[in-house]
């Protein structure tokens, strides 16, 4: 593995109006490497990709790719540069054919030769979606979508390939699947930036992480002695007590900004958001019953 480096963040701020989410974080990727980003819903990880990519401006901080400084580039510039992102939640285009959405991930390219090449590479890599190029992207399961979601970016044939929680919404069967192609593609040559909540499966095919917690980066070094970590076995990978009071803690972060009078809920599903606010406000509820029942009680004894 080449000890070249590919991607350097240097004290990355980045805001959502007054909500900081990331304070300061910095970190590197060499050529050859899978590099993976884990934390708790809201760390911050979501962010660090779509900064890297142009989709949100930092306030302070460097992004260095391939020696040259892409800080607040746009994002089709950054595409043009190498970086290609797979974003949480696949975001296929449903209503277009899975060749059309293809055909997008190399809108840059004008070699009609060399655009085949690729395809053929796509489709060798993903039969499936090879079986199915003329079925609507929307039509797809869900494994199928994150492959669709994969070939898209492989399209624009990046130096750094972003992946941004391809396990979310999968079955554990699918999710091995998909590990296993990411493991083979860096192996092909491609160099990865993994985003992942799974951090057992992230840092069994990486060789280097960092954890993210509220929006700074709280540990780092090679896969393997992160996985053995106590501090990340405890708050990831199946640690009970501490770990479930760093994922609240994490979780109780405020995630809601105006901005553009739009509510932007940072790195968290709706449905992850309700449910975490419903379990808030029945606890809240039963405190202040028993409290109340409490107080009547210590009054007429």
């Amino acid at each position: 593995m080449s000890e070249k480096e590919v991607l350097r963040i240097e004290e990355l701020n980045v805001f959502y109006g007054a909500i900081h989410a990331l304070k300061g974080i910095s970190l590197t990727v060499n050529e050859g490497e899978i590099v993976t980003l884990i934390g708790a819903n809201g760390a911050g990880k979501s962010t660090t990709l779509n900064t890297i990519c142009g989709l949100v401006k930092p306030k302070s901080g460097k992004i260095i790719f391939e020696g040259k400084d892409i800080t607040g580039k746009t994002a089709h510039d950054i595409v043009k540069m190498g970086i290609s992102q797979v974003p949480e939640g696949r975001r296929v285009f449903a209503n277009m054919s899975v060749l059309e959405n293809l055909e997008l991930g190399a809108y840059l390219l004008k070699d009609k030769a060399e655009f085949k090449r690729r395809l053929i590479r796509v489709f060798e890599r993903f039969p499936r979606l090879a079986e199915r190029k003329g079925q609507l992207a929307g039509s797809l399961s869900g494994g199928e979508q994150q492959m669709l979601a994969m070939g898209r970016a492989l399209m624009s044939a990046p130096r750094l390939m972003l992946l941004d929680e391809p396990s979310m919404g999968l079955a554990p069967l699918l999710v091995k699947e998909i590990f296993a192609i990411i493991k083979e593609l860096n192996e092909q040559g491609t160099t990865i930036l993994l985003v992942e909540q799974n951090a057992h499966m992230a840092l069994s095919i990486a060789h280097k992480g960092y954890v993210l917690e509220t929006g700074k980066i709280v540990l780092s070094g090679p896969a393997r002695q992160l996985a053995e970590n106590p501090q990340v076995k405890e708050a990831y990978l199946g640690g009970v007590k501490g770990g479930q009071r760093r994922h609240i803690l994490s979780l109780m972060v405020p995630i809601l900004a105006m901005k553009q009078r739009r509510f932007i809920c940072m790195n968290m599903p709706l449905f992850h958001f309700l449910i975490f606010y419903a379990f808030i406000i029945n606890h809240y509820f039963i405190y202040v019953r028993k409290w109340h029942f409490s107080s009547y009680k210590a009054i007429w004894l």
